[in-house]
């Protein structure tokens, strides 16, 4: 009998973070039986993570202060501004 695969979570809040995590998977893949999800964008759900039911998604950064994301509320800013109010 095979074990449990690995259960990993990872979480991206801006695009190069969304990128470097889609780039782990193939790796782990490739040693190990794991299962991954997380939150993240594009490149996480193109490669295979299944992305949480929080129904976030990042769409994209402008600069490490201002991300949109998607949400069942629809698009979202978020700032550095707005965190701080």
């Amino acid at each position: 009998m095979s074990p449990a695969p690995a259960r990993i979570a990872m979480a991206a809040g801006e695009a190069s973070g969304d990128m470097l995590a889609a780039l782990v998977l193939p790796a782990l893949h490739g040693r190990i039986a794991c299962e991954c999800a997380g939150i993240g964008g594009d490149h996480m759900l193109a490669a295979g993570f299944n992305l949480t039911s929080t129904g976030i998604r990042l769409r994209g950064c402008d600069g490490p202060k201002k991300c949109v994301v998607e949400s069942a509320d629809g698009p979202a800013v978020l700032s550095e501004a707005a965190m701080s109010e």
